[in-house]
């Protein structure tokens, strides 16, 4: 995994090696320091753990992040691809294939209308 680190913070950095005199390698390091892509953190993964009591109620019937453990009482959740606290992906292997062999035949027949 990619260590991200805050683009301001490596510039001041260089800044800071040389407080009192802006050295002209400096400003080549800065640019550098801006050219370089931003890094895309990658989502955590998960799944919902269903959780059924009996009674009658709204509170018997649940949903669980296996990421971060927080409890949502709205089964409409159970549909949603992401976890609303901590963002975990939660869409099936099944499901992430089927959305990439989509999106390689659009881009497919994309490239043929050209």
């Amino acid at each position: 995994m990619s260590d991200l680190i805050e683009r301001q913070a490596a510039i001041d950095a260089v800044l800071d090696m040389n407080a009192e005199h802006r050295v002209s390698w400096m400003d080549a390091v800065i640019d550098i320091i801006n050219e370089l892509p931003s890094a895309q953190p990658e989502r955590p993964r998960g799944r919902w753990i269903e959780h059924r009591r009996t009674g009658i109620g709204l509170w018997n019937n649940y949903v669980e992040c296996s990421n971060c453990g927080i409890w949502f009482f709205s089964e409409n959740l159970v549909r949603r691809s992401f976890c609303p606290n901590c963002g975990a992906d939660m869409r099936t292997e099944q499901m992430l294939k089927l959305v990439r062999a989509w999106e390689k035949a659009h881009r497919k027949s994309a490239e043929g209308e050209e």
